[in-house]
């Protein structure tokens, strides 16, 4: 029987060499489309990423573009087109329902919606309860349950306990719910935290407080957390590693601040420039031309080409993959690469900011 969870840190397992926690490479997905024989919705193609140890990884990109697929694919809640997923490299396929249950011991999911992941016809007892046992052993009972409970509610600052462990989901506030719904996803002891968008669907008021505590248990339990959201300048502050999706691919990756403080691919340029900024809302509602693509017939070559405005015949019929422009930076633009029949890079990155800044269309 395992203990109740503590918080203190997690020992360091033999395999954390410098091994990712958990790696995905070539991951797809596509659903098939009722009615259309052969068609496919191309969710995800081939994206590769990689969660270590005490780090925290943004996923980042506009609505439809496959983060909330990835994370699902990453829970194991919904079976791969193609690619390989490794926990601590090894593969960490699961074809049973044992084999499930190890795996989500180690990887937890924390959804968007607080409301709707809790059921609204059990208190917070009974839902940490059930987890508890599921996770750390069903003799558990008595006063070493109400332990456990009592420490898991105090890990997500939930205190004093007394008031909250006999409440219903629809007693709480949005933050408060999804505080237990942490905790919830904390009794299993994991190593990687899936958070699909966890302060969208939260009042601007209280969304820091949900981003901080993550932050501080990402620190305390040295968990590696994958954090999925449309909101880049919460990326800039709470995750380590950001990588931009647009359209089912991975356009750039790199460190949070390099990202979003120096951004290459034009896509990644579009999104900063379209974060609110109170003085100069008339810019941000110029936003950019065109709309995504359909991803059940995605453009040929880099999916961006149709919006953006230096693609080249390059750009319309080959897929770049991502080029490293510098120490652990990528991106996936034919304007980084060496071909002569390439975009200019300066072209590329001058035009394209001398623009937003005149005014003009990104």
């Amino acid at each position: 029987m395992r203990t109740p969870a503590t918080d203190a840190p997690r020992p360091v397992p033999a395999a954390d060499d410098g091994t990712p926690v958990l790696q995905v490479t070539g991951l797809t997905k596509h659903f098939p489309v009722r009615g259309r024989r052969g068609a496919v919705v191309h969710a995800v193609d081939g994206v590769d990423l990689t969660l270590h140890r005490g780090e925290v990884l943004a996923l980042v990109g506009e609505s439809g573009s496959g983060k909330s697929t990835i994370a699902r694919l990453l829970a194991q809640l919904m079976p791969r087109t193609a690619g390989t997923l490794e926990l601590h490299g090894t593969d960490a396929t699961v074809r049973r329902r044992r084999g499930f249950r190890a795996y989500v011991r180690r990887v937890q999911m924390i959804f968007q919606d607080p409301f709707g992941s809790l059921n609204p016809v059990h208190t917070v007892r009974y839902t940490l309860s059930r987890s508890v046992r599921i996770h750390q052993g069903r003799g558990l009972r008595g006063a070493e349950l109400d332990a456990a409970l009592r420490t898991l509610l105090d890990r997500v600052r939930l205190s004093p306990t007394e008031r909250y462990i006999d409440k219903f989901p629809h007693e709480l506030s949005g933050g408060q719910r999804q505080r237990v719904a942490i905790a919830r996803a904390l009794a299993a002891d994991p190593e990687v935290l899936l958070a699909d968008e966890p302060i969208s669907m939260l009042d601007v008021s209280i969304r820091l407080g949900i981003l901080n505590l993550l932050q501080d248990l990402r620190d305390r339990l040295d968990i590696a957390i994958l954090y999925i959201t449309h909101d880049i300048a919460s990326a800039r502050y709470f995750a380590d590693r950001t990588a931009v999706m647009y359209a089912g691919r991975v356009v750039e990756t790199g460190d949070s601040e390099s990202v979003t403080q120096d951004p290459k691919h034009p896509y990644t340029q579009l999104l900063i420039r379209s974060a609110p900024d109170p003085d100069d809302l008339e810019a941000r509602a110029r936003g950019a031309r065109g709309e995504a693509p359909s991803l059940v017939d995605p453009p040929a070559g880099c999916r961006f080409n149709p919006r953006c405005p230096f693609a080249t015949d390059l750009c319309r019929t080959e897929t770049p993959e991502l080029i490293d422009v510098a120490d652990g930076r990528g991106v996936a633009c034919w304007g980084y690469s060496d071909r002569a029949d390439r975009p200019r890079l300066g072209d590329v990155l001058d035009a394209y900011g001398r623009r937003a800044d005149e005014g003009g269309t990104p």
